[in-house]
């Protein structure tokens, strides 16, 4: 009777565990997925504007009031430079955070900035993959206050310092926050983590069946895999971006095509695969805001620009 009931006990957390995992099917309910997005601009920012500079933008939030933050490209290993600007563009103030680690923004909640520090290991005795410890962090918007949250892994390739030392990418580590969500990608795979911000605890996982786009290996990694024995990327990383909006995520996948772009998949807030279209920009998408999205571009002699574009079409979110 005893081991019937641990076998029982067994059973019903892997059962549990395995209801955390919600398995979509290779196609979203749209039944029509692979139009391309038409896109009409509204607005731009230069880099450089009266008492303000950017050298070009990693991230982009936008606070309840519609204030726009950047975290610019440039970074030093012990701070970040963060220009703020109104609704409308015009240039309102700049952050620069404490001294002390570098951290990347991910996004705000209730009266906190959410931000992300990376931490490797310190023993580096042989050349191989290691667990990355990526430590969410909250930080008070006057800079004040900072507070570790909670703790992701995921791994890189290190080169032990008898060899000189380094690191290859391998896992990427891809996340955003939407409500009292935080979305996280950390794994080759097709793979979604929510965090509950409120209570810290991983709530849900959900994937889809996906054709993972074959890795094209180049020389300089060819020579770097020959010396250091390191692992080869047969695919890319199926995941390559993640934005929210008013309860649904959107995901840039690996799959990209010359005419048509980069293809996107959107989820509700359950998981469930809603909609999959082609977005053909020359930049990034930072933000996506209602009927608008926010990208960094770049003109022809290099110079950094922020555009605000509308989403002329309309999207399956039903």
């Amino acid at each position: 009777m005893k081991k019937a009931f641990i076998l029982y006990l067994i059973f019903g957390l892997v059962s549990a565990h395995a209801q955390q995992i919600i398995d979509n099917p290779k196609t979203p309910l749209n039944k029509k997925p692979g139009r391309i997005l038409t896109l009409k601009e509204v607005m731009r920012i230069d880099g450089e504007g009266e008492n303000y500079y950017y050298n070009g933008a990693n991230e982009l939030q936008i606070d309840k009031s519609g204030n726009i933050y950047l975290r610019d490209v440039w970074h030093s290993s012990q701070r970040m430079h963060l220009p703020k600007f109104s609704p409308d563009g015009k240039f309102v103030k700049e952050y620069k955070t404490k001294p002390g680690s570098s951290k990347a923004l991910i996004g705000s909640f209730k009266d906190w900035l959410v931000f992300v520090r990376k931490v490797r290991p310190s023993e580096r005795k042989k050349s191989r993959l290691y667990d990355i410890r990526m430590i969410i962090v909250f930080i008070s918007k006057d800079g004040e206050i900072e507070k570790d949250f909670y703790t992701f892994l995921h791994k890189e390739f290190i080169i032990s310092s008898a060899q000189g030392g380094g690191m290859m990418s391998w896992d990427p580590f891809i996340s955003v926050i939407e409500d009292n969500k935080l979305y996280v990608c950390s794994s080759r795979e097709y793979l979604i983590a929510i965090l509950d911000l409120k209570t810290g605890k991983i709530t849900t996982r959900f994937k889809r069946k996906y054709p993972s786009v074959r890795h094209e290996l180049r020389d300089s990694e060819k020579k770097f895999i020959s010396k250091y024995n390191a692992p080869k990327k047969k695919f890319e990383p199926d995941i390559k971006d993640l934005l929210c909006d008013r309860g649904y995520l959107w995901i840039k996948t690996s799959i990209e095509n010359k005419e048509k772009g980069s293809l996107f998949d959107l989820y509700d807030s359950e998981g469930r695969f809603l909609d999959s279209f082609f977005i053909n920009i020359k930049g990034r998408i930072l933000k996506i805001d209602g009927n608008f999205l926010y990208t960094s571009e770049y003109d022809e002699d290099y110079l950094p620009y922020l555009v605000k574009y509308r989403i002329v079409d309309s999207l399956w979110t039903q």
